[in-house]
């Protein structure tokens, strides 16, 4: 039985970004909740704390990842690596270069064996990216 498409909408179809967001969107407020990031974020050690976690877990996972996991299909992901902006940050921040490389590194990381575990684990880092933004604005409110 062939599927059916309901053309009765007044509402164009999501796309997969709109579909993906959508779907995710209940769980992305628990864990805004739970980590309380405004108030985290809003002390500039805290966040220094909070990018050296992102370090180590990025360190582990980009190693996972490999040179050019997705080839083609995302062929800007050398771009994407989140080591070098992590650590330039880190640096800006006061934590020496050596330090940065001696820092802890996340054992417990998603697998990412196939394409697919493998791009929604870079959609979630680029989910972190565009919310570190955000803490940043709120670590400079609580500067001033």
């Amino acid at each position: 039985m062939a599927a059916t498409i309901n053309t009765n909408t007044k509402f164009p179809p999501m796309s997969a970004i709109a579909e993906l967001r959508s779907a995710t969107w209940a769980s992305h407020q628990r864990l805004e909740k739970r980590l309380d990031a405004k108030s985290r974020f809003s002390a500039m050690g805290a966040y220094c704390e909070h990018l050296e976690k992102m370090w180590g877990f990025c360190a582990g996972l980009e190693l996972q990842l490999g040179r050019d996991p997705f080839g083609d299909a995302l062929p800007d992901f050398g771009k994407r690596r989140k080591l070098p902006l992590l650590q330039r940050d880190l640096v800006a921040l006061g934590t020496g270069a050596g330090q940065v490389m001696r820092l802890p590194r996340c054992e417990a990381l998603p697998d990412c064996a196939d394409s697919s575990a493998a791009f929604g684990c870079v959609y979630v880092l680029e989910g972190a990216t565009l919310a570190a933004a955000r803490s940043c604005r709120w670590c400079k409110a609580g500067s001033d």
